[in-house]
């Protein structure tokens, strides 16, 4: 590990998109909007939709795909594990960057995956395939107990009172707080013990689909605790279910941060707020 621990390959950034090529349309909501928003740009040739909810394997809210799973809709689509692909989403969508980040680093996507900046339309509705649910395509995805692009709730609990590990927590700050309670039946309100808030929309455009600069990331992520050149240190990320946590992932990733050092926590909230572990209300 090189000692300024920046990325050899930072994530690539365009609000044009290739005619080219392939666009997976990523586009997810929290909570619909009502009504939808209005479209605001023309979709992006060759698109075919990225349903990162239908093609989840697993026990988590948004647990990843099976291996096996993922590579046959790829194959449905007409892509490898290679290809060169265009990521986006429409206004308001929150998937776009857990697209990213599972692809490129969980399934080491080997192929130039660029993301789309600009918000488009949402491509006309389209069935997905009509093999098998996606769950019998292979088991769920093994997250082995040590560091890696994902972690479990036991490595976290084992590095909380580590001075190498920072956690920053996406949610919003009433939710960290415990201002605003957790929704979900049976989930306690508040934040891991010794995590930082940075809220996701803080590092994005009003209509969270443009990251900003990395001029304008880099002080953000700074004031979190995050150093940019510390290659001892360990950032892990957590929000609700797993999704908004890699809006500060690709920011971190933006701004040079080794890839090594990075971590998404999988199970997040939804799972560190219902299996009986510590929680802190309050300010950090």
């Amino acid at each position: 590990m090189s000692s300024t621990a920046l990325s050899a390959s930072p994530p690539a950034f365009s609000s044009i998109p290739l005619p080219s090529v392939p666009s997976l349309d990523t586009t997810w909501y929290l909570n619909p909007p009502d009504p939808l928003p209005s479209p605001t740009a023309t979709q992006p040739p060759n698109s075919s939709p990225f349903p990162i909810n239908s093609l989840s394997c697993g026990e988590g809210t948004h647990a990843p795909p099976s291996v096996d799973g993922l590579a046959s809709y790829l194959a449905s689509l007409n892509l490898t594990s290679s290809s060169q692909i265009q990521l986006y989403q429409s206004p308001k969508g929150l998937a776009l960057y857990r697209s990213y980040y599972l692809l490129k680093h969980v399934f080491k996507h080997t192929g130039e995956i660029t993301i789309l900046q600009t918000p488009y339309t949402t491509p006309p509705p389209s069935p997905l395939p009509s093999y098998s649910p996606y769950t019998t395509l292979g088991a769920s995805l093994p997250l082995p107990p040590t560091w890696g692009p994902l972690v479990t709730k036991s490595y976290v609990k084992s590095i909380l009172s580590s001075s190498s590990h920072l956690i920053l927590d996406a949610r919003p700050y009433p939710r960290f707080t415990a201002e605003v309670k957790e929704t979900r039946p049976g989930c306690k309100s508040g934040h891991i013990k010794g995590s930082k808030s940075l809220p996701f929309p803080l590092l994005c455009s009003p209509d969270l689909t443009s990251l900003l600069s990395p001029s304008s990331l880099r002080p953000i992520l700074q004031s979190r605790g995050v150093s940019l050149t510390d290659p001892t240190q360990k950032i892990i990320l957590t929000c609700g279910s797993g999704v908004t946590a890699c809006y500060i992932a690709v920011a971190l990733e933006a701004c040079g941060v080794e890839q090594g050092r990075i971590a998404v926590y999988e199970g997040s909230w939804a799972e560190w707020g219902t299996s009986g572990e510590e929680v802190v209300e309050g300010p950090e």
